[in-house]
């Protein structure tokens, strides 16, 4: 493919490492490559991609096969929907999700849960009460009594 000059200066911000061609430019903090590009701020991966093969069609992702968010080979790169996407981090092991207090962001711990559905069950705790007493939102009450949250105890 021919490419402008903005395109060929492009492709001296890599590095080869095994078979990607990682990205050595600016970056944004989720960690893909970016850059500037007819004025227009883009994302390494997208841009080579376009060089590659053409436009990306609205709506669709360009996935990794490397999982290497800095590469920019072509031969790496897929079109893929977001169902794609998700697909593919589930099947490669990264879509790895805690439960309970191994979450970091658990107010609950496994003990509280249980009394929080004990003493609703009792019905002599409304939700308003347990909100109160365990100091959560009426949310989280809720999902916890219905087995919306903390499903696996």
């Amino acid at each position: 493919m021919e490419y402008d000059m903005e395109g060929e200066k492009f492709w001296n911000h890599i590095i080869k490492v095994g078979t990607c061609w990682l990205w050595i430019g600016a970056t944004y903090p989720n960690g893909y490559g970016r850059v500037r590009y007819k004025g227009k701020m883009c994302q390494t991966h997208r841009l080579a991609y376009e060089f590659e093969y053409g436009l990306i069609p609205d709506g669709m992702l360009i996935c990794h096969q490397c999982d290497n968010r800095l590469c920019i080979n072509p031969n790496h790169l897929f079109l893929g929907t977001y169902l794609d996407n998700n697909q593919d981090m589930i099947k490669k092991g990264r879509g790895i999700y805690f439960k309970g207090e191994q979450s970091g962001n658990h107010k609950l711990t496994e003990k509280y849960v249980n009394e929080i559905r004990k003493k609703y069950m009792s019905d002599n705790y409304t939700q308003r009460q347990l909100v109160k007493e365990y100091d959560v939102s009426s949310h989280a009450i809720s999902c916890i009594v219905r087995y919306k949250t903390w499903k696996h105890i």
